[in-house]
């Protein structure tokens, strides 16, 4: 039952606490300590998961109402896409050292090393870099089609919730330039444009509100 259950057993003792209780999970646990607790995707979308004020909510919720109710010989997992590196397992790994992260890619890519830990942590069954998780039951060639997308095949299919190169422009080739040169660049420039993201269009948000001014320049180049 969704409502949540009790073993007969339980039942019988008179024991007031479910031995199964489905909560969400920025709502309250009503139980005094618990034996395991399981987060099974927290985030309703992509959009969730990078929403600061959600992100927030969930850190108060494992800080005010988890850690209280949390035993000698409590066991706690979860399990979920990763869609960025400040999400809750972020949090958790950075605070929570000795949760272990089972990253199960579906191309292992190297050890994922936490960004503001540095901890390593391995592919969990020992692949070789480029050895898929299950040759025999998806070929390489079906996972063609998601690797179109970069944000997709990293976030579904990866579980790694970073890039070295970034998710659309190389960061490594982007230049930080003066307001003075800018001016100059913008000469140059033979399309510019301007657009802005209001934060103000959407309910109960923690966004910023973020205006750019971009222009390309006749040989391809973005200022």
């Amino acid at each position: 039952s969704k409502a949540g259950w009790s073993t007969n057993a339980r039942k019988e003792f008179g024991y007031g606490q479910l031995s199964f209780n489905p909560v969400g999970l920025l709502s309250g646990l009503t139980v005094s300590v618990y034996d395991w607790l399981s987060i099974d995707d927290p985030y309703r979308d992509t959009k969730d998961a990078f929403s600061q004020l959600i992100n927030q909510g969930m850190q108060d919720f494992w800080e005010y109402t988890v850690i209280s109710r949390t035993g000698l010989h409590s066991c706690i997992s979860g399990m979920f896409h990763r869609y960025q590196s400040d999400d809750i397992c972020g949090y958790l790994l950075e605070k929570e050292p000795e949760f272990q992260y089972l990253r199960y890619a579906s191309q292992f890519d190297g050890p994922y090393i936490h960004e503001k830990t540095g901890k390593r942590y391995d592919d969990p069954i020992g692949r070789k870099v480029g050895e898929y998780i299950s040759p025999k039951r998806r070929p390489p060639k079906y996972y063609d089609k998601a690797k179109e997308n970069k944000f997709r095949w990293l976030s579904m299919f990866q579980g790694k919730p970073s890039d070295d190169d970034g998710w659309m422009f190389n960061v490594g080739k982007i230049q930080m330039i003066t307001p003075e040169e800018a001016k100059e660049r913008e000469k140059e420039c033979v399309v510019v444009t301007r657009n802005y993201d209001l934060a103000s269009s959407v309910e109960e948000s923690s966004a910023y509100s973020v205006g750019i001014k971009m222009g390309i320049r006749a040989d391809g180049r973005v200022t």
